[in-house]
């Protein structure tokens, strides 16, 4: 949403001109060790950006891994417009189990979240959320921990963008 005043215009004193947010329930699983999308959303402002405007971005998900009898394996999560952070570990990355056996990991999840101030390479810039593992032992499910049983399917997936006045 832009935010607008009596006269109509976008004060840049103001800041944040736009703010948009999207809350995706579904799950994705992948072994992929490049970065993937997951195709939970595609996130865009409704009106295009100021020229020299920066974009604040925030994700919050839920994740799960499954068990290959090694040690915990991290997993990266980023937001591509292009690559908005590390080409390599993204804006954040985590694992979500302890060591302990098959049985109980598969119940594991952890929630992450992450925030990248960018400079977009267009003014009409659409976000997605991409994912990768560090090794294809594992499978990474995020909106999930890795028992099919309905109850561990959590989502909640979020995604916040702002567009910042520089």
């Amino acid at each position: 949403m832009a935010i607008v005043f009596p006269n109509e215009t976008q004060d840049e004193a103001a800041r944040i001109l736009q703010v948009k947010q999207v809350i995706a329930d579904g799950e994705f699983s992948t072994t992929s060790t490049s970065f993937v999308n997951t195709s939970l959303f595609t996130i865009s402002f409704d009106n295009t950006l100021k020229s020299g405007s920066k974009v604040l971005a925030k994700i919050e998900l839920s994740f799960g891994e499954s068990y290959s009898s090694y040690w915990a394996q991290p997993h990266y999560f980023t937001l591509y417009q292009s690559n908005i952070a590390s080409s390599t570990k993204g804006m954040v990355g985590a694992n979500a189990i302890a060591n302990a056996h098959d049985g109980y990991n598969e119940y594991d999840i952890d929630r992450i979240s992450a925030s990248n101030l960018h400079t977009p390479t267009n003014t009409s810039p659409h976000y997605r959320l991409y994912v990768k593992t560090a090794s294809n032992t594992r499978t990474l499910y995020v909106g999930s921990a890795a028992n099919s049983n309905s109850v561990y399917n959590v989502g909640r997936t979020i995604c916040t963008i702002m567009e910042v006045c520089d």
